[in-house]
């Protein structure tokens, strides 16, 4: 699992960097990758440039057999995805509300070994 943290407003002045970079992160895993997970709690905006980048992404991933999951706190963000598309198109049940969910999740459908919650800080 690979998580990236993107700490900007995810916007059509911004996107492409976004999209390259999350890229240069998959091409550059140096082992299997199985998850994809970005880290969206500091974003601050996203528009429909963003979604459309957001569509294009888990189309290559899933090419690739990549799962693209999603960390985002704020509820207006869930809205916009939910006019977006994005719901149906990840699912909802690969949105989360923080990194220890999506790690529980992961390790679950993986068959990972539990946890050590000791180890984590909260989110």
């Amino acid at each position: 699992m690979v998580m990236f943290w993107f700490g900007a407003g995810l916007f059509y002045a911004n996107v492409s960097f976004f999209a390259e970079q999350v890229r240069r992160l998959v091409e550059q895993c140096p082992s299997t990758l199985r998850w994809l997970v970005i880290d969206a709690r500091a974003v601050t905006e996203m528009d429909y440039s963003a979604g459309q980048a957001l569509k294009e992404l888990h189309q290559d991933l899933s090419r690739m057999g990549v799962v693209l999951a999603l960390i985002v706190v704020r509820e207006r963000h869930q809205g916009v995805l939910v006019r977006m598309g994005m719901m149906d198109l990840i699912g909802a049940e690969r949105i989360f509300e923080s990194r220890y969910e999506c790690m529980e999740a992961y390790r679950s459908e993986t068959s990972a070994t539990p946890l050590d919650t000791a180890a984590i800080r909260p989110a």
